[in-house]
């Protein structure tokens, strides 16, 4: 599924290796209930308000980050000759995250807003992670 890998990529290649941001997303994700989950849970003000401070988390450590190490151009920072050193690495030449070029150089609002929006895309591949494993497994036991 095309939508799938996308979403994949796209939250593989925003997160990368970064652990705070892996945990404070993996909260998030978290706190936001399915879009088909009844509308008492959605409303619910104490679940809004979590969702609302999760998200200042993510951008106010993504914008603690960028103070530190981030640039337009792509580029973490320079060694003490004045050389730049590339935040591109040869090994996110999958053909995967080549689906997700272009977000490594949003700014923190632009990726929170990226990561946020992703969300209900997640839990569309969480169902289809289902359904395709329902679907090999009904076809063991028949």
């Amino acid at each position: 599924e095309e939508k799938f890998e996308r979403t994949v990529s796209l939250v593989g290649r925003l997160l990368r290796d970064d652990i705070q941001l892996q945990a404070l997303y993996h909260m998030f994700v978290m706190m936001c209930p399915l879009h088909r989950v009844g509308g008492t849970i959605q409303a619910d003000p104490a679940l809004a308000e979590v969702q609302v401070k999760l998200s200042q988390l993510i951008y106010r450590y993504l914008s603690a980050k960028s103070d530190l190490n981030y640039t337009k151009s792509g580029y973490l920072s320079e060694d003490s000759g004045g050389t730049r050193n590339t935040s591109q690495s040869e090994e996110t030449s999958s053909s995967i995250m080549k689906m997700s070029e272009g977000v490594d150089d949003l700014n923190p609002d632009e990726k929170t807003r990226l990561l946020i929006s992703l969300v209900d895309d997640l839990h569309d591949c969480v169902d289809i992670m289902q359904n395709r494993s329902l679907l090999v497994q009904t076809g063991l036991d028949v």
